[in-house]
């Protein structure tokens, strides 16, 4: 997603961010630190501000699931939150194919009751507890249900407005109750409104 930064609230999202300051470096505000660099690494569920205001980002949000994100996200959760690594640099630079084919390669679609299968939890009924699944997708991706549908409908939203689609539209095909409610989410998960913080945007989204 290529932007310049808005006048972002400190917010938190469920994927691996990886940015690029385009025009010269960024500022990640943490809640303990502040970290500036021209490539940061954000860990998931990380609150954090990016500054300065109208500086070209170009970030890649990397889903939680596969072992790229496990990997960058540990590094920079040890790091206190974020870390700087040049090493992205060369790839962000570009249209990140490399990148971009790693993370196609890594990525992992997952329905959350496939995770029972595929745990400790194998021997329970086979449909858990609404309360055991909550528990289940907290401690294996860090977010309840809900909030993986959430994170799943701003992907659906985002990929229509990577085709052209407005706003409202997107709101709509990503089945959000109203432009309002997507709204309060894009705030919520990238500090941003759609009307000050999605101007000048681009979004590209890769499955």
């Amino acid at each position: 997603m290529d932007a310049k930064i808005g006048d972002n609230r400190p917010h938190r999202h469920l994927a691996v961010q990886i940015s690029l300051g385009v025009d010269g470096p960024l500022t990640a505000y943490l809640a303990e630190q502040t970290l500036t660099s021209r490539c940061l690494i954000i860990a998931a569920r990380t609150l954090h501000r990016l500054a300065p205001q109208g500086q070209r980002v170009r970030s890649l949000y990397v889903e939680p699931y596969g072992a790229l994100a496990r990997n960058l996200g540990a590094r920079a959760a040890a790091a206190g939150g974020a870390v700087a690594d040049d090493t992205l640099m060369a790839l962000m630079i570009g249209h990140t194919p490399l990148l971009l084919d790693d993370l196609r390669a890594d990525a992992v679609t997952i329905d959350p009751r496939v995770l029972v299968q595929n745990s400790g939890l194998a021997g329970l009924a086979s449909r858990p507890s609404k309360s055991r699944l909550r528990a289940l997708c907290q401690a294996e991706l860090g977010a309840s249900p809900s909030r993986l549908r959430q994170w799943q409908r701003l992907q659906v939203a985002m990929r229509a407005m990577s085709r052209g689609a407005g706003i409202a539209e997107a709101a709509l095909d990503a089945g959000f109750a109203d432009q309002a409610h997507f709204t309060r989410l894009l705030v919520r998960w990238f500090g941003i409104t759609p009307g000050r913080g999605l101007a000048e945007l681009e979004i590209t989204v890769t499955d």
